[in-house]
């Protein structure tokens, strides 16, 4: 047994002073040899017509995007404010906020500021009629969160450019 330990210790020691000699060490890179590069006279044409082709149709893409439908611009204590056209027939825009998947219609200190129509805020209903496109409305109001211990200042402002049934809802 001893002797297979010493035979082992042997081989391992042998290969550890191999790896110091020159054969067994790593080689230095050689220095970068120049190499002549043609150049290319003036009278030569170029061809640049697929140099960034996705990137450049992406762009013409973006600059021909036409104004959206209806946006919202801001929103402030709001998880979420989404716009969707109920029909396309009318001039309206309804608000529904909701909290834990139930419509609140009794939130506190309720401010709506329409560029043009009239506001209106009951127990069944809220938001603006007789509005005139392009629309832009400003909501604040305040409502407290989900455990009910902290009443947000909250707010959303959106722009509809077609003109038709809107619904805003606003997800606490």
């Amino acid at each position: 047994m001893n002797s297979l330990h010493i035979v082992l210790a042997g081989l391992l020691g042998a290969a550890g002073m191999a790896a110091f000699t020159p054969e067994g060490l790593p080689r230095q890179k050689a220095a970068p040899t120049e190499q002549a590069v043609p150049a290319l006279s003036q009278s030569e044409p170029t061809d640049t017509t697929k140099t960034g082709g996705r990137a450049s149709r992406k762009k013409k893409d973006k600059s021909k995007k036409e104004p959206a439908a209806a946006r919202v611009t801001m929103k402030r204590e709001v998880n979420r404010a989404t716009l969707s056209q109920r029909s396309e027939e009318g001039n309206n825009v309804e608000v529904v906020i909701m909290s834990a998947g139930v419509a609140l219609r009794d939130v506190e200190d309720m401010r709506m500021v329409g560029s043009s129509g009239t506001p209106l805020s009951s127990s069944s209903y809220i938001g603006f009629d007789n509005v005139s496109f392009p629309f832009e409305g400003n909501i604040r109001f305040k409502a407290s969160n989900k455990m009910g211990t902290v009443v947000y200042d909250r707010e959303v402002r959106f722009e509809v450019n077609e003109p038709g049934r809107w619904t805003l809802r606003v997800d606490l």
